[in-house]
């Protein structure tokens, strides 16, 4: 009897074992079709609402994301008029080699045909807590370009008619928030360092660089970093290169000198003061090491043609009155 429940133990067991496992393979199944149940109406779920998610997504990027188009049209009627000039020996020869009465550089007028521009600019910023960003685009348009106005001659050189895109400006402000009382800014990338004073009277604008045009007003890309030291008063360390934008955005400047990537470093002090009324104190160093420029003659002008300058060092002031004595 006992040999006869030993035997027939281990198959209770395997048959326990079995159904046991039986039970749990159901219960996996069961599972298993619970979660592709899931995945499939999840699936559908986001196929029919992707189109609002991105319009969503789209939106909240687009309300913190503030543009502002400007546009500048621009005529002008030019005359020009040249008197002797002392020591002037630039003859003018005849199609035979003999010279002429006529000096090719003094003692001459240029009538210019009316010269447009068109001029576009799309401001974009943006603010995601601690973190600012600004940027513009810039687009140039100039019937002037034809006829060239500071050739000091008595031809009018002409050619085709400019026009020129780029971005003149794209730059991050990280404020670091732990210093409340006297915040510390890094800004990087295409500087804000053109459009100073006095740009803003001369249209009727706040003033869109950090510095004073007077002190320095030049394209530039690198890093400033901004340290407030008292209420109203903030010191400014840059180091950058400069570049400059393509001739066509210049075309009153038919010899605008091409600056290849020198090396820069100023130091900026600014001030608000009202006892002349609502101003600001403006105080700046600027160092330009290894600057190299070449004259723009050309297709044909090449980076080998840069003369270095060597270095050259700039101090300038601006005071800036928005209201005098009111």
């Amino acid at each position: 009897m006992k040999k006869t429940i030993l035997l027939t133990l281990p198959l209770l067991l395997s048959a326990t074992s079995n159904s046991d496992i039986s039970k749990s393979l159901s219960g996996l199944e069961e599972a298993i079709k619970s979660i592709e149940m899931q995945i499939k109406d999840d699936n559908h779920y986001m196929n029919e609402h992707e189109i609002l998610f991105e319009r969503v997504e789209r939106k909240s990027i687009l309300d913190k994301l503030n543009l502002s188009p400007e546009l500048l049209l621009r005529l002008d009627k030019l005359h020009y008029k040249n008197s002797y000039i002392e020591g002037e020996e630039t003859l003018i020869y005849d199609t035979d080699g003999n010279p002429t009465t006529l000096q090719r550089r003094d003692e001459f007028t240029k009538d210019f045909d009316p010269a447009t521009t068109i001029r576009f600019r799309l401001n974009m910023n943006m603010q995601i807590e601690d973190l600012k960003f600004y940027g513009r685009m810039l687009y140039m348009n100039s019937s002037q370009s034809n006829q060239r106005l500071c050739i000091l001659s008595r031809d009018i050189k002409t050619g085709t008619p400019g026009s020129a895109f780029d971005i003149d400006r794209a730059y991050v402000d990280y404020q670091v928030s732990k210093f409340k009382e006297h915040p510390f800014t890094l800004t990087f990338g295409i500087l804000p360092t053109t459009d100073g004073t006095p740009m803003q009277y001369a249209q009727n604008q706040k003033r869109h660089s950090m510095f004073p045009a007077l002190v320095f007003d030049m394209n530039t890309y690198g890093v400033i970093a901004t340290q407030k030291l008292f209420t109203s008063t903030y010191a400014r360390i840059i180091l950058a290169k400069p570049y400059t934008l393509r001739p066509n955005f210049y075309p009153y400047q038919c010899n605008r000198e091409n600056i290849d990537n020198a090396d820069i470093t100023g130091l900026y002090i600014d001030t608000k003061f009202n006892f002349l009324g609502k101003g600001l104190l403006s105080f700046g160093v600027n160092v330009l090491n290894n600057l190299k420029a070449h004259p723009y003659l050309g297709p044909d002008v090449t980076s080998s043609d840069a003369h270095n300058l060597g270095t050259m060092a700039t101090f300038g002031a601006g005071i800036d009155i928005e209201q005098f004595l009111s």
